[in-house]
């Protein structure tokens, strides 16, 4: 049950984004149906595993981002960065937002002046703080996720290596 509710809150969440980036119902109603047609997520929708509450928290996320782009309101840190955190808890995957939403802050002249605000760098010390469970956790246990993650699954003698890039990308094709 609570899978099937977060992808009900998720469906919501594509539905609200893309009413207010595209401002039509129309494509609104596409997005969640595309949504709705691609197999991960309807397959996801009926187990209970980590990527059904990051994608909700990933979308949440998207949505307090809009919302800030649309307001340019710093404010809106702080809801982003808790369910930044809070979606951090149980899946690495919404570290790439980090990054993303810098380089869009950084591209937008109307919303450069976030960098001179303390609600950007209060907003993520916020998500830290959700997120600091499992840092704590980490390096009680000689940081175990991060290594299961950057090198163990991998089963490469170094974490990284270039000569393993080709392997990479063609997992990731798949």
């Amino acid at each position: 049950l609570p899978s099937v509710l977060l992808f009900v809150a998720t469906n919501f969440l594509v539905y609200v984004i893309a009413k207010r980036l595209f401002q039509e119902e129309k494509s609104a109603f596409y997005a969640l149906l595309i949504f709705n047609v691609c197999p991960i997520a309807a397959i996801g929708a009926l187990q209970m595993v980590p990527d059904v509450p990051a994608a909700f928290c990933w979308l949440l996320y998207a949505y307090f981002v809009v919302r800030l782009s649309e307001e340019n309101n710093g404010l809106w840190w702080y809801p982003a960065g808790a369910v930044l955190g809070l979606g951090l808890l149980g899946k690495y995957m919404l570290v790439p937002l980090v990054p993303a939403t810098l380089l869009m802050v950084a591209a937008h002249p109307d919303l450069r002046r976030h960098f001179k605000s303390p609600h950007l760098y209060l907003g993520g010390l916020l998500g830290l703080l959700c997120l600091a469970p499992v840092m704590v956790w980490n390096a009680m246990h000689h940081y175990a996720s991060f290594r299961f993650h950057l090198s163990d699954r991998h089963h490469f003698e170094t974490p990284f290596a270039w000569e393993h890039m080709g392997e990479f990308l063609r997992g990731q094709l798949l």
